[in-house]
Parts: C-alpha cells; structure tokens; sequence
C-alpha cells in the first residue's frame, strides 16, 4: 500500500502570496485581489470512489492510502461550488514530491532502448523557473470537455470543474502519466519527435528542472563552430566533446557526421542543430555521470 498527497491552495491565498501570480498581491489583505477569500471542500476520488475531503482555506493537502493494480487508474479532484476555486500546488508519493520524467523513458517503464535523444533529455520537467509547484500536467475538464494541457503554473481548479491525474502502473511497479503531452501541435515551436510521454520520480536535489545551456562547462570550446563556414570533417578533432556545427553527435556528445536528418538517430547517434542544444546535452550527460533519478514506484 502506498500514501499519497496532493497540496491545494485557494486562489485568493495563492494570488496574496506567490509573485509569480501577482507580484503586487504580496499581502494578503491586498484589497486588489481577484479571487474572493473562501473556503472550498476539494473531493478525491480514485476509479470512480471517493478517498478523500478537506476543506480548503489557504493551503490544504489531502491524503490517501491505496493498493494499485496494474494498469490505468483515474483521480479526479474536484471543488465545491463558489466564486472562484482552488489551484495545485504538489503531488506526493510516500515521503518523495513526484516530479514527470521522460529520461529514458521506455528503459524505465518497460526495460525497452531509447534513442540517444531520451538519454540527453532534461531528468525532469517543470513549469516553474524556481522549481517548486511543479504538477502543470493535471488534465481539466470543463463543461464536459478537456482543455488543451499545456504545461502551465499552478492549474487552476475552478469550482464545478474537474482536475484529472491518470496514472498507470506497469508491471515494475514504476508509476507514469497515462496520457501523452504532445502541447500546441500548431506551435511554430512543436517538434513531432519530441516524446510526449511520462514517468513519476522523486524530484532531485542535484539538477533543475529548467536547464540554463549557459552554464556549461568542463570541455573544450577552443574550436566550437561559429557559424561562419560549414564544418570541415578533415579537421575535426573526433576524440573530443565539443560543439562542430549541425550534425549527428554520439553518446560522449563528439562530433560523428554532418548529417541533420534527425530521423537517422539511434540509440548512439542524436542530430544536434545548435550550441544551444549541445550544450544542454552536456550538462545532462555529465549530471548523469555521477547521478542517477529515483524512480517512483507503488504497490
């Protein structure tokens, strides 16, 4: 049997307090504030039963005990009706605050290869620069249809809503978010090789969950391509990790070939496009050298 926690807020406590929401709502008798200063009761069900209710009033977090069959399973939070509601705030599993992870995912989940891509991608991902609300993937339903998810802050609950968490259990115990997380499928910015899906892990002291690629260091950037001239294969120092220009890297992050068809990865190859890019891969791969995620499993 595993616990579980979710931590709410009223929203007019979280505008009062939180300058991400409001940097002029700090205190919290703000008569600025939006969001009327109420009580809300925030019900849990998990598959359609009810295991948890509190009333909440600033900051509330609810618990639960449960044993998981393997498979998918549903969590619906919702709020009673009012003015305004209630936003998430964090979700726990036994002592650890679960975090969504997408590193190595099919190698986590079902002890399947992933392409070098998913080797190289950030351990976890958040929505928040400072890394402390970090559930953006709960799903809401309004009026009977779903919002489209797109990974924002602190999601709001508002009364007569639902707020879904799916969740499935794999036969490791490993717990991931059932549905995928593709975004804006219109964006100028999607990538349709991007894997969208999700695993649960502790959240991890050791690395953020918002990568600055600036702060890379440790290899030797005396040669890094500038942008001026194409990449010359025949002076390229093929022993070192270093950014050469677009091409398909390996998993030490040296320079292989100038090929940019990122359909070729595999397992060992990643196209990378720019310094950018490379560098944020160096960061993980050396994160990765002498650290490891804490996978979240339940029983």
């Amino acid at each position: 049997m595993s616990t579980y926690k979710i931590t709410f807020s009223s929203l007019n406590h979280a505008w009062a307090n939180d300058a991400q929401l409001s940097e002029s709502g700090q205190d919290a008798g703000d008569s600025a504030n939006p969001y009327t200063d109420a009580t809300y009761t925030v019900t849990l069900t998990l598959d359609g039963s009810q295991v948890a209710q509190a009333d909440v009033d600033g900051s509330t977090t609810l618990s639960f005990d449960a044993d998981l069959s393997t498979g998918d399973h549903v969590l619906v939070a919702t709020c009673s009706t009012g003015t305004d509601g209630v936003c998430v705030d964090k979700f726990e599993v036994g002592s650890n605050e679960a975090v969504p992870s997408r590193y190595k995912y099919n190698e986590v989940t079902s002890g399947g290869s992933d392409l070098l891509r998913w080797k190289l991608c950030e351990p976890w991902t958040t929505s928040d620069e400072n890394g402390t609300h970090n559930v953006w993937w709960a799903q809401i339903k309004e009026g009977g249809s779903f919002l489209l998810n797109s990974k924002s802050y602190r999601p709001p609950l508002l009364a007569g809503n639902e707020m879904y968490f799916n969740l499935t259990k794999h036969s490791n115990n490993v717990l991931s978010l059932t549905d995928a997380y593709p975004g804006d499928t219109n964006a100028v910015t999607y990538d349709s090789t991007e894997t969208t899906k999700y695993y649960l892990v502790a959240k991890p002291s050791s690395i953020s969950g918002t990568i600055d690629p600036n702060s890379a260091e440790g290899f030797d950037s005396s040669t890094n391509y500038d942008g001026s001239s194409a990449a010359d294969p025949d002076t390229i120092d093929s022993s070192s990790a270093q950014y050469i220009g677009p091409g398909q890297y390996d998993e030490n992050l040296v320079w292989h070939n100038d090929s940019i068809d990122d359909s070729s990865d595999t397992s060992d190859r990643v196209v990378i496009l720019s310094q950018t890019e490379w560098s944020r891969a160096w960061i993980i791969k050396t994160w990765a050298d002498s650290n490891s995620l804490t996978t979240i499993t339940v029983t």
